[in-house]
């Protein structure tokens, strides 16, 4: 009779092990799945191809940050420079900044002093995703070489 308690306590434990297993199995396959997937990002290009900006997830936390690259001609870098760089979200602006910063400080390579310049201007570090989904997302900059004022608008498209 001690032989007939045994199965309803080896039937048990056997199907928590079961549930177990699934259950691993299931964190599991969302785990690397979940890396084989990168993040959104969104990127657009001026119709000159002198400027790029990208939105993309940053390596150091969670949020989403913004980068403006100059990828014109590098031969009058020394010149350019940028006086304003306006970012809407749909119609509503999110940056305005007038700041005037020479392109050369943010065009890679390394400086005189052999210190490494920075490849881009970052802003609105910190944004969330869901200030970027299902939303147009347009970048205005006004910039100059030498004496000449120059400005640009486009849009970024999202990239999976």
């Amino acid at each position: 009779m001690k032989d007939h308690h045994k199965y309803p306590i080896i039937f048990t434990g056997s199907i928590l092990i079961v549930c177990l297993a699934v259950f691993g199995a299931f964190k599991l396959f969302d785990y690397y799945s979940s890396e084989d997937t990168p993040p959104p990002q969104w990127e657009g290009k001026s119709k000159d191809q002198n400027w790029k900006v990208v939105f993309k997830k940053h390596d150091d936390h969670s949020k989403y940050e913004g980068d403006l690259f100059w990828i014109g001609s590098k031969e009058n870098i020394e010149k350019t420079y940028l006086e304003q760089l306006v970012v809407k979200y749909d119609d509503e602006i999110e940056l305005d900044s007038k700041n005037e910063i020479p392109m050369k400080d943010y065009s890679g390579g390394t400086t005189k002093n052999g210190d490494l310049n920075e490849e881009s201007v970052s802003f609105l570090a910190f944004t969330e995703l869901s200030q970027l989904e299902g939303r147009t997302i347009t970048a205005y900059i006004k910039w100059r070489q030498g004496n000449k004022s120059y400005d640009t608008r486009f849009t970024l498209e999202k990239k999976s």
